[in-house]
Order: C-alpha cells, then structure tokens, then sequence
C-alpha cells in the first residue's frame, strides 16, 4: 500500500502540515477500494420478504408465493430485490417460512406441499424446472394451519435463473390462506468458482 503515496524527503520539513493533509487523503484514496471490496466479501448480497396480505390458494392448484404485490421488502443490500427478476450468479442458500390456514373445513390429513424451485425466466408453465425442492406436510382436522419451513441451497448461472416459491394442497372443503408475516429469503453464499475448486 505504501507505493499510493510517496514519503516526505527531509529537506522539506518547511510544509509538514501540508505533507501530512496530502498523505491522508492520498491513504483514503487507497483505502477506499480496499474497504468497498472487503465489505462486499462480508455483506453478501441477501434480499428478504416479508408478506403483508394472506395469499388465497385453492385445491390442486399450484400457487407462485412471495410477489412483489402480497410481500414488503424487508431487506436487500444489492440490486437484486424481487424473486421475479434474475437472480445474479452464484451459489445461494434459499428458504422461506409460511402458516397455510384454512378460510373454512379441513379435510382430515390433507397434503401440504411447500416448493422452492429454479426455473427459467419467461419459460412456459409446461416446462420442466430446473431445480425443485420439496416439503410436505398433513394437517389433521384441528384448523390450527400448519407451519412449514424450507431451507436449500441453489446455484444460479446468472443469464436466466429465476427464483419461485410455490405452495400446493389437496384440502377440498376450503381455501388456504398463506398468513400475513410469511418470510421469503436469498443469501449469497459464494460464486460457482468455489464449487469447482472444492
């Protein structure tokens, strides 16, 4: 670092304090970088929602969660803010929390199924995802809903990856209600690179 500025030469004692000011703005200068680029290695790009309306879902349906319009953004230190949009290259750690509760009846030990998936952006709904993975769930008849948790880990080429939470049930007598607070995330956890070198 210390070729960014040069020392002082003893014959020019006359301007210390000019010297000194010059030095430290010349060291900022250097530093910045330096730091910007440390920051970026510690803060990870991440993107969290938040829901802030119940999602209806409807019986044998599979339904996209975590639009831009049912969620809030929550928190997001890069330009990448919306499951909608293209997901920057690299190796992500994925996940989401929900509550599916019933508008009405519950149908005794009916599926729940949570889905994170990859797939490719503006791809028709025939065609086949890229990456899926899956938590199911049974609600006996207590009405209470059900929790559901999922937590994965995908890699995004960074052209046309995108990211999509769905939700998918078999309770007849009622509509799901994906509840208010449901909380969908994407953190960064390294480039592709790293999976190769490994």
């Amino acid at each position: 670092m210390t070729d960014c500025f040069d020392c002082m030469e003893p014959e020019n004692y006359a301007a210390v304090a000019l010297k000194l000011q010059e030095t430290a703005l010349s060291a900022e200068a250097c530093l910045f970088p330096v730091e910007r680029l440390l920051r970026q290695a510690v803060n990870l790009p991440t993107l969290i929602r938040t829901s802030t309306a119940t999602q209806s879902t409807t019986n044998n349906v599979q339904s996209t969660l975590a639009g831009t319009s049912s969620t809030a953004l929550t928190f997001a230190n890069s330009s990448y803010t919306s499951f909608g949009t293209v997901m920057p290259a690299g190796v992500w750690l994925v996940g989401c929390y929900i509550n599916a509760i019933a508008t009405g009846a519950v149908n005794d030990n009916t599926f729940r199924h949570l889905f994170i998936v990859t797939r490719r952006a503006n791809a028709f709904f025939s065609e086949v995802d890229r990456y899926v993975f899956s938590e199911t769930q049974f609600e006996a008849n207590s009405g209470n809903g059900v929790d559901m948790i999922g937590c994965t880990t995908v890699v995004a080429n960074g052209l046309d990856d995108v990211l999509q939470f769905r939700f998918l049930h078999g309770n007849t007598s009622s509509t799901l209600n994906i509840s208010i607070g449901a909380i969908y995330f994407a953190h960064r956890l390294s480039d592709q690179v790293a999976l190769k070198t490994v």
